[in-house]
């Protein structure tokens, strides 16, 4: 344990089924995460923690729907939307699916809110899934960039 997690709040996130989407699971696997979060290196209930679940995507600006200020800019929220349009905080399990990990890196971060700090954690979830890329253009198959 490190000196800055004994010395406040720490958050740190388990994968306990592996962080590897494998060439075998299928389109609609799911890896389930868990986040827990410790003060001065001992565990605190979750019951009143908020946290939101995030995925990079460089398209999410301020404008985005799936942007939050918890996330910042570059991260897609993936909570539930309320129907004001605000992200319902979500609880320390979260089930990342297989649409979500796209690509064949992913970086996930999770969000805590407790208290009135924030605090956060990144993880890094693989796809090998094979993925299948289809190139359709009017201009023919011969592609020129000057």
């Amino acid at each position: 344990m490190t000196s800055d997690e004994l010395a406040g709040y720490s958050i740190n996130l388990t994968t306990p089924e592996g962080s590897i989407f494998t060439i075998e699971a299928s389109p609609d696997a799911e890896l389930p995460i868990a986040a827990t979060v410790k003060l001065r290196g001992q565990e605190i209930d979750d019951t009143n923690i908020e946290f939101y679940w995030f995925v990079e995507d460089a398209t999410i600006k301020t404008n985005s729907p799936y942007y939050s200020l918890y996330g910042g800019l570059g991260w897609k929220c993936l909570n539930e939307l309320s129907s004001t349009g605000t992200f319902i905080a979500g609880k320390n399990e979260f089930s990342i699916k297989f649409s979500d990990a796209a690509a064949r890196n992913n970086t996930f971060k999770c969000v805590a809110v407790y208290n009135g700090n924030i605090f956060n954690k990144t993880t890094n979830i693989k796809n090998y899934l094979a993925v299948n890329v289809t190139i359709v253009s009017d201009s023919g198959t011969n592609f020129y960039y000057d």
